[in-house]
């Protein structure tokens, strides 16, 4: 695999591994009629900030999610049927394209990606998704 460096949105420093970030990500639950699945189709998504480690992720993460106009809530999200949304503490219907926030830890030593952590950061109903912009919106 081509190395590939980044420069981490806290501290500026330049990096190449591992990888902390934060993603948003468009997604919805598909459950199969043959059994198979459930899987999450994925619409789009995109690395919103990059980080060298994961103090630095720790400490820009609720500036990066401010500046998305998304807050983190107490309790964690997961995929499961009763999630709410962060923005407006609705019901977030997962099987309908709905928004992600995600940090992630990938290890980039390796011919291929490995993903070491994963966790969602909020999820976003359909409605408050058209609100928020998609991709990398931020200077930190």
């Amino acid at each position: 695999m081509e190395e590939m460096e980044f420069q981490c949105d806290h501290c500026d420093v330049m990096f190449v591994a591992p990888l902390f970030s934060i993603d948003q990500t468009r997604e919805r639950l598909v459950k199969s009629a043959s059994g198979e699945g459930p899987w999450m189709d994925i619409n789009a998504s995109e690395g919103i900030a990059n980080f060298c480690c994961a103090a630095c992720r720790e400490a820009g993460r609720e500036k990066v999610m401010a500046q998305q106009g998304v807050p983190i809530p107490e309790i964690r999200p997961d995929i499961g049927p009763d999630e709410s949304c962060a923005v407006c503490s609705g019901p977030v219907d997962i099987t309908i394209e709905h928004m992600t926030f995600s940090e992630d830890e990938i290890d980039l030593t390796k011919d291929e990606p490995i993903p070491v952590d994963f966790q969602y950061l909020a999820l976003v109903c359909a409605n408050c998704a058209t609100k928020v912009n998609f991709g990398r919106v931020h200077t930190i």
